[in-house]
């Protein structure tokens, strides 16, 4: 089905948006996690009402839908380059 999850790009890539599983970096550890299974992007948002939160979007294998969670500016995510 279109859109469904899974790696075969040629059949559920309407939308024409890659994204590789790198996974991210701890913010105090440095540590690496969810490399394969987990896309994480910074937002420019930051959360309300802190000084050191900031929205990211989180893709994850096996998943179709997209999450939004706060996590601080010390963490390593990806970062998406948009075109205008």
């Amino acid at each position: 089905a279109e859109g469904a999850p899974g790696n075969e790009q040629s059949g559920n890539n309407s939308s024409g948006f890659n994204a590789f599983p790198v996974g991210s970096a701890d913010g105090y550890s440095g540590e690496f996690s969810s490399k394969g299974f987990k896309a994480l992007f910074w937002t420019s948002t930051a959360v309300a009402n802190t000084s050191n939160l900031v929205h990211n979007r989180t893709l994850s294998g096996g998943f179709s839908e997209m999450w939004t969670n706060g996590n601080y500016k010390q963490s390593g995510f990806s970062v998406r380059l948009v075109k205008d």
